[in-house]
Order: structure tokens, then sequence, then C-alpha cells
């Protein structure tokens, strides 16, 4: 299912409405899910979100002569540029940190938009620890979903590999699956 050029301005112009209101990020994900028709129960698709936002995922093999971003294409497009050889978990935490740049940091499809043309332009304005913390935060609730995240590690309580299994189901590294339980209260 793809959305037209109309009814990605209407989607994203609710969910830029919902950050204008100064709504919290887990709200912005929430807003994010229903907008889009995302279904949290299953795993997330990074690449398939990218799409329905109008974006595209571009990949390059050198990583000492390029820089991971993400770019505005157009007025109602961008781009997503990340190294090629990333593992499958990295690829997923990368891309939803770039989706939380494009919506927290570059105002996708707000005025903000209109005079932003990538994240390197933003990042020299912006706080490094609270940039990098606003991000992950968004990351992982888009990637995990609390509901979902609190059934699974309810799923997997008796298990000694617990946060292996979670880790698999969510196809992230065992540290945001434990970063995210401390974030829930789940874990110490």
């Amino acid at each position: 299912m793809y959305y037209s050029l109309d009814e990605r301005k209407k989607i994203l112009a609710k969910i830029n409405s919902d950050i204008e209101q100064e709504k919290s990020i887990i709200e912005m994900v929430e807003a994010l899910y229903v907008t889009l028709k995302i279904n949290k129960n299953e795993r997330i698709s990074t690449s398939q979100t990218v799409k329905l936002l109008g974006g595209q995922i571009e990949h390059f093999d050198n990583a000492e002569d390029e820089v991971e971003t993400v770019l505005k294409s157009d007025d109602n497009s961008f781009i997503i540029r990340i190294y090629r050889n990333l593992s499958v978990e990295h690829r997923r935490i990368t891309i939803a940190r770039y989706l939380a740049i494009l919506f927290l940091h570059m105002g996708y499809q707000t005025e903000k938009w209109d005079k932003v043309q990538s994240y390197v332009d933003e990042l020299r304005v912006t706080n490094h620890y609270k940039t990098r913390h606003d991000e992950f935060t968004f990351a992982l609730n888009f990637l995990m979903p609390a509901d979902v995240f609190e059934n699974k590690f309810a799923e997997a309580c008796e298990e000694e590999d617990r946060i292996k299994k979670i880790a698999e189901f969510f196809q992230l590294e065992e540290e945001f699956i434990e970063r995210r339980g401390r974030d829930l209260g789940l874990l110490d």
C-alpha cells in the first residue's frame, strides 16, 4: 500500500501538528502508528515506513569516504543514506534514528522543512547530548512499542536468555533491549 502525495501531506500534517502542539515523543510515535496504519504487534518495518512517508534509503559502500545522513530530496521527500554493510539490527536502529531526526530536527513537511537541506545543517546548532537522547527515545519507542515489549518480556520471563529472545523478535542488539527494559521499569 502506497500513499499519494496529497495523502502523504495530510498524514504528515497530522503527525507534525502533534509535534507543534509539543506532545511527547511517545505520543508522536503513537500518532505515526495510527496515521500510517502500522500494525505495532508485528515487527516494525523501517524500510516500509520510509516508503510510506515518501522517502527512500540509499546505501554506500565506503564508510571512510561517506557520511550517514538524512537529506531533503525535494519539498515532499527525503533520502536516508546509510552504510551498506550494517547488520540487520544496526540498520533498523539507524533508520529509526534518522526517522526521529526527520521529524524532531528537520521538521518534515512543516515550515522548518522549507529551510533545511540535511541533518548535518541541523547538527551544528543543536545540543548534541539532548539530540541523541531524543533520537534514541523516538527510535526505541518506534521499534519496540511499550505494550508489545511488555508482552514479550512477560512471555520470556522464565527463560535464562530472555534478553536474547526479545532481541531476536525485535531484530535489535541486546543493549537496546536492556535500555528499553530499563525505560519501562522492567529491568534495573
